[in-house]
């Protein structure tokens, strides 16, 4: 399927089966749904590919994966969503998935206009560029210039699951690959996920935090230990993290306060608790 113009959509876009949607960016989609809604909405386990697609998200979200082991590739993309990016949406524990950028780029508009500085602005919260929830046995993988800018939980990895009573989250077999790339954002990697692998290989992590909240402190990588009691002990075990010839910075603006004067930190790694094993490579 080949894009031709540019086209305005106010309705969500079903993807129900195998496709290549080939675009340009003189074909670029403004998708006009409402806070909540999405573009696309993938619901087969088929190969689904994007190509050259361009567009904007105004008030909502790019795609959601409905499918019980979807499979999506974006090849060369550009978007732009003032909330979400991608997000596993499905009901119960996709298997066998894959989600890959290649070449593509996804911003955030909530707190950084289009023309803003993504380097030193990012919005702070709950707003997923890629959100991965009960997800096992899968890849997802950016590489070859693809860029998460301006989310708050750049790729975040949660799920409902527990073991043994203990809020563990099993994500078994899924690996995550950032390979020369770049991710700016609140936080790049924000796990509650268990017994995972997350791979950073020549690429530029930049954690951004100009908040002034008074819990609002956060760190550039994120292994959760649900510090300020929120999720009934919810926290990130026996994960494995491998960075090689790979940046890990910070940003932010000088004198940055909470309002009764406490200072806001931004750290490079924070593992909360649990056991994560933690390999550095390259020269």
């Amino acid at each position: 399927v080949e894009l031709l113009s540019a086209v305005e959509v106010a309705n969500t876009l079903n993807i129900d089966t195998g496709i290549v949607l080939q675009g340009s960016e003189d074909a670029y989609i403004t998708f006009t749904g409402a806070s909540g809604k999405t573009l696309f909405d993938v619901t087969t386990n088929e190969q689904v590919t994007l190509k050259n697609v361009y567009g904007e998200a105004v008030n909502g979200r790019i795609m959601v994966l409905n499918a019980s082991s979807p499979h999506v590739t974006f090849e060369n993309c550009e978007f732009y969503a003032k909330e979400r990016g991608i997000s596993f949406t499905q009901n119960g524990i996709p298997e066998n998935a894959s989600l890959i950028l290649d070449g593509t780029k996804i911003f955030c508009t909530q707190n950084v206009p289009k023309d803003g500085d993504f380097s030193k602005e990012a919005a702070i919260g709950d707003v997923r560029g890629i959100s991965v929830f009960d997800v096992k046995n899968s890849e997802i993988v950016l590489r070859n210039n693809s860029e998460l800018s301006g989310f708050g939980y750049s790729i975040n990895v949660a799920g409902t699951g527990t073991n043994g009573g203990s809020a563990i989250v099993d994500n078994s077999g899924l690996v995550i690959t950032i390979e020369d790339s770049l991710i700016r954002g609140w936080t790049s990697l924000n796990v509650w996920g268990s017994f995972a692998k997350y791979n950073i290989i020549d690429s530029y992590i930049l954690g951004i935090n100009n908040s002034t909240g008074e819990w609002d402190s956060f760190s550039a990588i994120t292994f959760n230990g649900d510090i300020y009691d929120q999720f009934d002990g919810m926290h990130a075990y026996n994960n494995e993290l491998y960075i090689k010839d790979s940046t890990i910075t910070n940003y932010q603006k000088e004198g940055t306060l909470t309002t009764s004067g406490k200072i806001v930190l931004e750290e490079l790694l924070r593992i909360d608790n649990g056991i994560t094993k933690l390999t550095f490579g390259g020269m």
